[in-house]
């Protein structure tokens, strides 16, 4: 149990948890003529422990989020089981985990200082990624590491899961404004047209734009120097305006049909919803595009002190397929409909009726 809980709080792969459970009995001296895992498994199955077949996969997980507090609190007094799991462990994540009490982060900074950690499995991301951050986050600065923090640091990108594009960025942020980066000498490689495109690739626009500009008010480069960053990254830096601007106005969207629909006859309507040809669509195309272009226009502000780049370099019609316009419009006539129907038709019923009524249809 307490093994499961090392990868996860909720769900994981019943392959992996076999491989961890494994890897940590093997220095328990038990009996391996007897498959302790199948038999460990097979008795806590329906009692503490439930499966799912996810697309094939079959996933495990605690019966109860309870089960995860008991063994929380039980662990968290254990100090000597919190060392046992993250000596033992065969992932990264169960060492990040686990590692919280002032005694295991002692054992955890001995781990990336002999570079033990680099011999870890990944269950996501790249053990690059990891140990740049334990390094970071344990305030570990030591010469002997240095080459090692560097090569890592150009390495952090790669087999990032997307959904930690955000915590990756929000990392390399905090090692340019900091120390680590002078002491790690870390600076050359930002510097290098080639590294620095993969670096910078998961971040978000907002994220690029707070990099480079720690990087000038820093002083770390000239300005003539981000500025040659920067044109190697123009590419880069145009495709983040584009997406960034297209979630800016998806953000939008409601209000734009919403706009453009209240513009129109109630016969073109109907016209529309009984799937004749309208303008509606076309109408509302011309709003996003015009949206769009004010929100890239701005954003090529924001960078302009870096970098040059017009409004006549977006292609604007290309974007058309990344807005479901017709689901959109549909979308809005179903909530007017249901509006009008709802709270217009009995005056006399309470909202709380009216509420009711609809989830009991």
């Amino acid at each position: 149990m307490i093994i499961l809980y090392s990868l996860t709080d909720s769900l994981i792969a019943k392959d992996v948890l076999e491989k961890a459970f494994n890897n940590r009995i093997k220095n328990e001296n038990l009996n391996f003529s007897l498959n302790v895992f199948k038999e460990s498994y097979s008795r806590l199955s329906d009692s503490l422990l439930k499966s799912i077949d996810d697309k094939g996969i079959v996933k495990i997980s605690v019966i109860n989020p309870s089960v995860n507090d008991f063994l929380k609190s039980n662990l968290r007094s254990n100090t000597i089981e919190q060392i046992k799991i993250i000596k033992y462990s065969l992932y990264v994540e169960q060492i990040i985990k686990i590692s919280k009490s002032d005694s295991t982060l002692t054992h955890v900074k001995e781990m990336v200082l002999n570079k033990d950690i680099l011999q870890k499995s990944v269950l996501k991301n790249s053990i690059h990624y990891y140990y740049v951050k334990l390094a970071y986050d344990l305030k570990i600065y030591s010469e002997k590491i240095i080459s090692t923090i560097q090569k890592c640091f150009e390495r952090m990108y790669e087999n990032l899961n997307y959904s930690e594009r955000e915590a990756y960025g929000k990392l390399l942020l905090s090692i340019i404004n900091d120390k680590f980066v002078v002491y790690y000498d870390l600076l050359p490689i930002l510097k290098n047209g080639e590294k620095i495109a993969f670096i910078v690739e998961p971040l978000s626009f907002e994220q690029l734009e707070i990099f480079l500009a720690s990087l000038t008010e820093r002083n770390y480069f000239s300005k003539e120097i981000i500025r040659e960053i920067s044109n190697t990254l123009r590419l880069e830096i145009k495709n983040k305006i584009s997406i960034q601007a297209k979630l800016d106005t998806d953000d939008v969207l409601e209000k734009i049909v919403a706009s453009e629909v209240d513009g129109y006859s109630e016969e073109e309507i109907e016209n529309y919803k009984n799937g004749n040809i309208s303008n509606i669509e076309d109408g509302v195309w011309d709003e996003i595009q015009g949206e769009m272009h004010d929100k890239i226009q701005k954003l090529i502000e924001n960078v302009k002190e870096y970098v040059e780049i017009s409004i006549e370099e977006f292609d604007l019609d290309f974007a058309e397929s990344d807005f479901d316009i017709e689901s959109a419009i549909n979308a809005y006539f179903s909530e007017s409909e249901v509006y009008d129907y709802d709270w217009y038709q009995d005056n006399s019923k309470t909202d709380f009726e009216t509420i009711k009524e609809i989830f009991e249809r």
